[in-house]
């Protein structure tokens, strides 16, 4: 199959995906996602619309995401993302900010080499603060 046959069938799948989750009440996300009111735009009901904005940028492995997340999937507040990128714009994150520089937990812990585990502890168990939980201090 070529890539351009493997990109439209991937496409064809989010687009499914992101149609069901917001429209069908017996969708396990529905919750998540339409019962909060989050939406797909009109123009993005038809599949060739979705393909037509959305093929410029994707590649294989990349999620659409809403850049904000309590606005629906338009195609201003989409792009694509990997599941790492993903995982740091999800509501539940908690940011920590540290010298007027703003992350989540997880990029703290990438920048500073720690594991999330340790600094969660040193968080949640022992009570320090941010900056000594990451070594900061």
């Amino acid at each position: 199959m070529t890539d351009q046959r493997v990109y439209f069938k991937q496409l064809r799948n989010i687009w499914y995906g992101m149609i069901h989750r917001t429209t069908n009440v017996n969708h396990k996300r529905y919750v998540d996602y339409g019962a909060r009111g989050i939406f797909v735009c009109e123009k993005w009901h038809s599949f060739d619309s979705f393909y037509d904005d959305m093929v410029k940028g994707y590649s294989l492995g990349l999620e659409i995401e809403r850049i904000d997340n309590d606005k629906g999937y338009l195609p201003e507040n989409c792009r694509w993302a990997t599941i790492k990128e993903q995982a740091n714009n999800r509501r539940t994150n908690t940011f920590f900010t540290i010298d007027k520089s703003t992350k989540t937990l997880a990029q703290w812990c990438e920048t500073v080499n720690i594991k999330p585990s340790t600094v969660r502890q040193r968080l949640y168990v022992y009570k320090w603060s941010v900056k000594r939980a990451l070594g900061l201090e």
